[in-house]
């Protein structure tokens, strides 16, 4: 009796020493991206309204629900490292350009660099001109951490010139 006791606990205390399992990085692709942009550099108005369609293959039985943003991301000239002019994530928490795994197309008006609502104050001398820019996929990997597992090809932007 004894032994199995032993048994019991020693299985017991296993299981809960287990501890999360790592997530998976699920697949994804950006394609059919299209671009506009108005510029008001006098109003200080730079908007980039884009479209694409994208796929993300998930197998991960966890609810995929909140797990999938997107961001249009800058490139800076000197490090070719990119950034994002705005928050992710709308006064209620919840991602701003929020994807679901499957097939889906998304249609989204985001400031540009120059745009007096850019959360980030940006130094153009810091950016390639013409201002280039990408539409990336982001999975969270723990909140608020995330990484990017897809990007659209590189845009320019009809910025040329800094104002």
């Amino acid at each position: 009796m004894k032994y199995v006791s032993l048994v019991i606990m020693v299985l017991l205390i296993t299981a809960c020493q287990k501890g999360p399992q790592p997530m998976s990085i699920s697949a994804a692709t950006i394609s059919n991206v299209s671009a506009t942009e108005s510029l008001d550099s006098n109003r200080y108005q730079h908007l980039i309204n884009l479209s694409f369609d994208y796929e993300i293959k998930s197998d991960n039985e966890q609810s995929d629900a909140n797990r999938y943003f997107c961001t249009v991301q800058f490139v800076h000239k000197e490090d070719g490292k990119s950034f994002t002019n705005r928050s992710i994530l709308n006064e209620d928490g919840t991602p701003f350009c929020k994807l679901l795994p499957g097939q889906g197309n998304m249609s989204i008006l985001w400031p540009g660099v120059l745009d007096h609502a850019s959360e980030n104050e940006v130094n153009l001398r810091n950016l390639h001109l013409p201002v280039q820019y990408f539409v990336a996929i982001h999975q969270y990997t723990s909140k608020p951490a995330s990484i990017i597992i897809a990007r659209s090809e590189v845009l320019s932007s009809k910025i040329t010139r800094v104002p």
